[in-house]
């Protein structure tokens, strides 16, 4: 990749995934227009287009999800480490 416009590059690699999708749908958007007269034909092609999808919103969903907990396992250690210092302080205060 030579534009990278995230800092992390889990984040760039899913922009390029989530681009990639949309050029898919937008090529499948053709077959249903009068190009394609078969309509079996294009109720396939619209379920292909729902699987596409629900596919790339699964894949940005567990990539939501792994983010909130890597945030909250960090948020969670840094206020384990507050608590352990102020712990710490009033023990030394007695």
């Amino acid at each position: 990749m030579t534009v990278k416009p995230f800092a992390e590059a889990g984040t760039n690699y899913l922009e390029v995934i989530n681009e990639l999708t949309i050029s898919a749908c937008g090529c499948h958007m053709i077959l249903f227009t009068e190009y394609l007269a078969d309509p079996y034909t294009q109720y396939q092609a619209g379920w292909s287009l729902l699987l596409i999808t629900l596919v790339i919103a699964l894949i940005n969903l567990a990539f939501i999800a792994v983010l909130t907990l890597k945030s909250l396992h960090k948020t969670g250690k840094y206020q384990h480490q507050k608590a352990k210092a102020r712990r710490a302080v009033e023990i030394t205060k007695k």
